[in-house]
């Protein structure tokens, strides 16, 4: 589950980083930019997008903020969870984020407590925008947790064979994955996750590459592990 870390400054970044696995575990793929303009240049790739991003309000280029209103302005991307790092003197500048739509604040500089609360927030508001709960999934569904259980390792068994098959690929049969993804996609739809259904969507199109589609299935496996492990 892929998060941006955005801060021109390196020790900045290993706190963040810090605070996010503390609270996730090893579960994301953190991935640091230097810069705003970084950061928005590769959400204007065809890559996988984040779930999350956190970025530095104050950085040379591209602000913190111009970052959020770009992300807001964007139809991909104005419900995408998105965390300002602040300085206790930016008070004017978070009345105007707070106008533009952002998820929450980090203050620093970092106390360890008060990012570790803060990021946890930050990451169930991700979470609920990504994937259903397991407990609203069986009630929609009127399911049993044993019936749910099933459900959720016929879909990861489903994943791990299509991964299989990615990676002893040969050369010109990538579209062959590609039409198998449609299956998944509805039971991940069904299933109340919702980030994984967009992701195989995406891999599903002419645009998405192997790479792509080998981040896509990773982080539904990983989906599907936290799924098992909210139970």
């Amino acid at each position: 589950m892929k998060i941006f870390v955005v801060d021109d400054d390196l020790i900045s970044r290993m706190a963040l980083i810090d605070a996010i696995n503390s609270v996730g575990g090893d579960v994301f793929d953190l991935v640091e930019y230097e810069s705003g303009d970084d950061a928005w240049r590769a959400l204007q790739g065809k890559g996988v997008p984040p779930m999350l991003i956190c970025c530095d309000i104050r950085m040379p280029g591209i602000s913190g903020l111009e970052l959020l209103e770009k992300v807001r302005a964007k139809s991909e991307t104005k419900d995408l969870p998105f965390v300002l790092i602040s300085s206790a003197n930016d008070a004017e500048t978070i009345k105007k984020a707070v106008a533009s739509g952002v998820s929450g604040f980090i203050v620093k500089p970092f106390a360890h407590d008060d990012a570790k609360t803060r990021m946890s927030k930050a990451l169930n508001l991700a979470r609920h925008k990504s994937i259903e709960s397991p407990a609203e999934t069986m009630t929609r569904l009127k399911l049993s947790l044993e019936r749910y259980k099933a459900y959720l390792s016929g879909l990861s068994g489903q994943v791990h064979h299509l991964m299989g098959e990615l990676h002893n690929l040969n050369d010109g049969e990538l579209k062959k994955i590609k039409d198998k993804c449609e299956p998944i996609r509805l039971g991940c739809t069904t299933l109340g996750m919702w980030r994984a259904a967009a992701l195989l969507a995406f891999v599903k199109s002419e645009a998405s590459s192997y790479e792509d589609m080998v981040d896509s299935l990773g982080e539904i496996i990983q989906q599907v592990h936290y799924q098992n492990t909210s139970l």
